[in-house]
């Protein structure tokens, strides 16, 4: 059977497929699997989108050719879009980047230890003793909460500083706007980034350098 290149060339829109590997193979080879795999690894230089339009073309003239009974239907066929939230680690340095240090340590704080976005906000020093008994927080969730000072008078683990009449003072409130936070900078509500941390796909960006996994999350 002839390869991708042969139904497709020519079609705007498909100009990432031609610099794959997909481009020159067989068209009843290509699994979706591998359509899966092309799209993850063009997330990591926001380039997802572009390469799920690339997809659905191919899909589409392959399909039209299929139809009108000129070859089998091949594997390729059965591919869909994921139903669930993947992210890469790229884009989640970056989205942590765009927030405030305290923002970003609490929301790492809850992707790690399973708390909302109200349960971090509101959390205080004596609950974090009791889940610190309950389980072992994780390296990164430890991580987050060296980063994140203890305030002497505010009672809760994430705080953040304010200026009043010129001075900088510590507020004792709770960092309630987390969920706009996650919004504004991965454009995900709380649950859909739960489910894409879940997913996460740990793979860098060819410019960015090794380190310590915390340092390289938040890209510091």
């Amino acid at each position: 059977m002839p390869s991708l290149k042969h139904f497709i060339a020519g079609t705007a829109g498909v100009s990432h497929l031609s610099q794959s590997p997909l481009w020159d193979q067989d068209v009843e080879t290509i699994t979706p699997a591998q359509l899966v795999a092309f799209v993850a690894k063009l997330k990591m230089v926001n380039r997802g989108d572009e390469a799920e339009s690339a997809i659905d073309i191919a899909i589409k003239q392959v399909a039209e050719v299929v139809k009108r009974g000129e070859i089998p239907s091949p594997p390729m066929l059965g591919y869909s879009r994921p139903n669930f939230i993947v992210m890469t680690q790229t884009e989640l340095r970056r989205g942590l980047a765009f927030m405030r240090p305290e923002q970003a340590y609490a929301i790492m704080f809850a992707l790690e230890t399973g708390l909302s976005s109200q349960e971090v906000a509101r959390l205080k020093h004596i609950d974090l003793h009791d889940l610190r008994r309950e389980r072992r927080l994780s390296e990164i969730a430890n991580a987050c909460l060296e980063r994140m000072p203890r305030h002497i008078i505010s009672p809760y683990v994430f705080w953040r500083a304010t200026r009043h009449n010129g001075r900088t003072v510590t507020a004792s409130t709770p960092i309630m706007d987390l969920d706009e936070a996650v919004f504004d900078a991965f454009g995900l509500v709380w649950g859909e980034l739960e489910q894409g941390y879940a997913n996460l796909i740990y793979a860098m960006d060819e410019d960015e350098v090794d380190g310590p996994l915390f340092d390289l999350m938040f890209g510091r």
